[in-house]
């Protein structure tokens, strides 16, 4: 049984000092965390303390990650127990460079990973892409996310990959990539269950069993986990807890060996998480637009405007309520399901080459509703089912003679599309060899990816409404379907250059290629009531059409191909045993996508970015008085071209709302 939620973050403080040995000074000033460091283990000769190594996949072989030339963070079963990793915002402050978070999405369960800077943006495919077991994980659309809760359950380790990481993984990604991988079936007869619970009803409990069921031959793996916990933010309204975590997770993997040179994994995922929704506090209103536009005034109101007194009121009661209470004019929730099937076949060939294939078939699926603003006001409120408020009367409201119940007109509260709703499948056909009297290592292969839409997406949208008229503006529908498909060839080797000369065994080269043709194509529909009550406004165009055919009158369909070359070539050099200099140069590239809240032709595609980046680093492993210790270090600098900045979109001429995504230019170094 774990011990309570409080007490658990006052030890990790303790037992995890042992995992971050130094703190290095970023180029900006701020101060982070080391690559993690190996856990401690004891040397039954002597009784000292030993660095283990973590073996990694960084490069799609096993390693020690010391002797891996590229900065990576990796974390093992040991240490993701010891500082109580569940989630990937549990990794923030421990990874050089990493920083996760909302990002402002509709649901607390989208966690986006960003690395030196680079995130998911609007709208597009992953900026840091997640594998499990060596395949990405289904991506969302609408939100920043990557797989679904429950993901960080009996694991081998997690590794961290900074930097562009095109060459050899699946997706083309140009912040980089982090690799969970589950612990596979072994020959022994074991299992754990442990149990959590802490502050805010925190309840849990996991455990998986492991059963050799024939010796070296057949051996299966079984993990499942369910964790519960009363939200922190209470909505009034409502009188529901938002911020609440509730989801069951469960997975189970096969390890066949039919023969001595082959073997044969699958593993099976499912996931399901459903709570009560972000819940966002109200601040304060951006005043000079109010005003600006007519809809408050601190002198006579406009003609669709009312006394700026009815937004301060709202601002004065979320202050009365304090930062842990909020009032929604929606009821939020956020529902997530995922589950996917992975196969890796290894092959030996003969002693220098492998043959692996590597296929897939996930699904993902989510449906959420959202009040953004956090206020009774509807102002913000980008994701909702027609849903209406508690028939009394509104405090805040009433006293300026508003409505007194914040219904939707036309609303549709069984409007059952999700937001997204994907199914991916993948295949991978890779060959690993040596050559030259094992100076030379190599792999080359070939990815294909194909994400598409399980049925339509949809969601009901109030994107602003005037004070003077809550509970009186219509919401906008909007249909939806992305579908993205990639193919690429790669080839990656490393040469010990002491075949060339003797005294050169300490200095490798390392080449890679990688060459990718990328196709996002789709469709968006979205309008809003009209004047008439049986006409719709398209947000595309503007065009005034009748509400019946609107979904397919407002439909626009866009496609866009790219295709680009990325590629790394590196040296990295021993001048002894536990010491390591390296240097690289790498391209990275991440596809471009499709804007399903364009309103003008020109902005329904955006293009892919491209990323160049020089890295100079070291990494090294010591013994002080017997105490091991552990140092790298990088630096990098990166020229980034076309980056896919999401913003607000106003078309004067047809006096409709939505998105663009820019392209701008950076230079980022740390």
């Amino acid at each position: 049984m774990k011990i309570p939620y409080v007490t658990t973050l006052l030890g990790s403080v303790a037992f995890g000092a042992l995992d971050i040995p130094a703190m290095a000074q970023s180029a900006e000033g701020a101060v982070t965390a080391p690559n993690a460091a190996a856990p401690m283990e004891q040397d039954p000769q002597q009784g000292a303390q030993v660095t283990a190594d973590i073996i990694v996949t960084a490069q799609r072989r096993e390693e020690r990650m010391q002797d891996v030339p590229i900065a990576i963070s990796a974390f093992s079963q040991e240490q993701l127990r010891r500082q109580n990793i569940g989630q990937p915002q549990d990794f923030y402050g421990k990874v050089p460079s990493l920083v996760v978070g909302q990002q402002g999405m509709s649901s607390r369960d989208a966690q986006s990973f960003t690395i030196r800077g680079q995130a998911t943006g609007f709208l597009s495919s992953p900026a840091v892409a997640v594998y499990l077991a060596e395949v990405p994980v289904p991506a969302s659309v609408s939100l920043n996310m990557q797989g679904g809760p429950g993901m960080f359950v009996d694991l081998e380790n997690v590794q961290v990959l900074e930097g562009p990481q095109g060459t050899l993984f699946g997706r083309n990604t140009t912040g980089g990539a982090v690799l969970v991988v589950p612990r596979k079936p072994t020959n022994d007869f074991e299992g754990y269950v442990e149990g959590s619970i802490g502050s805010h009803d925190l309840r849990g409990i996991e455990g998986a069993i492991n059963v050799p069921i024939v010796t070296d031959v057949l051996m299966v793996r079984a993990a499942a986990a369910y964790q519960d916990r009363r939200g922190f933010t209470k909505d009034v309204v409502w009188n529901k807890w938002r911020d609440d975590v509730h989801y069951y997770t469960g997975r189970i993997g096969i390890t066949f060996k039919p023969a001595e040179t082959i073997e044969n994994y699958l593993m099976g995922y499912y996931s399901r998480s459903s709570n009560n929704g972000a819940g966002h506090i109200l601040e304060s209103w951006n005043y000079n637009t109010l005003q600006t536009y007519g809809f408050c005034s601190n002198g006579t109101p406009g003609p669709i405007g009312v006394s700026c007194d009815v937004y301060r009121r709202q601002e004065a009661m979320a202050n009365e309520l304090g930062p842990r209470r909020t009032r929604h004019s929606t009821d939020s929730y956020s529902k997530i399901e995922t589950w996917g099937l992975i196969n890796t076949t290894s092959l030996e060939l003969n002693e220098n080459l492998s043959l692996r294939n590597i296929i897939s078939y996930q699904k993902f699926r989510d449906d959420y509703a959202t009040d953004q603003d956090g206020s009774v006001l509807q102002h913000y409120d980008p994701f909702v089912r027609g849903a209406k408020l508690p028939d009394f009367p509104v405090p805040g409201l009433s006293e300026f003679g508003l409505p007194l119940v914040g219904k939707y007109v036309n609303g549709q509260p069984d409007f059952k599309l999700p937001a997204d709703d994907i199914e991916q499948f993948t295949e991978e056909l890779q060959f690993q060899g040596t050559g030259l009297d094992k100076h030379l290592t190599y792999t080359v292969g070939g990815f294909y990816y194909d994400a598409k839409p399980a049925g339509m997406w949809g969601n009901t949208s109030l994107t602003f409404c005037p004070a003077l008229y809550v509970g009186l503006c219509g919401q906008g529908p909007a249909y939806a379907g992305v579908t993205n498909k990639s193919k690429a060839l790669y080839a990656q080797a490393t040469m010990d250059m002491g075949y060339f000369a003797q005294g050169a065994e300490s200095l490798r080269l390392t080449v890679g290629y990688r060459y990718t043709w990328d196709t996002v194509s789709g469709f968006s529909s979205q309008f809003r009531p009209a004047a008439d009550p049986a006409s719709s406004t398209c947000a595309s165009d503007g065009a005034v059409v009748p509400t019946a055919t609107a979904p397919t009158a407002c439909r626009y369909d866009a496609k866009l191909e790219s295709r680009a070359p990325t590629w790394t070539v590196g040296l990295d050099y021993k001048p002894m045993d536990d010491v390591m200099l390296y240097g690289k140069v790498s391209r990275g590239y991440k596809a471009g996508g499709l804007n399903t809240y364009a309103v003008r032709p020109e902005t329904q595609t955006f293009r892919p970015e491209k990323l160049t980046s020089y890295e100079i680093g070291f990494k090294s492993s010591w013994d002080m008085g017997g105490v091991p210790l552990r140092l790298n270090a990088n630096y990098y600098y990166s020229k980034y071209e076309n980056v896919q900045r999401p913003a607000a979109d106003f078309n004067a001429a047809t006096q409709t709302q939505g998105a663009q995504i820019l392209g701008a230019r950076a230079t980022i170094q740390g």
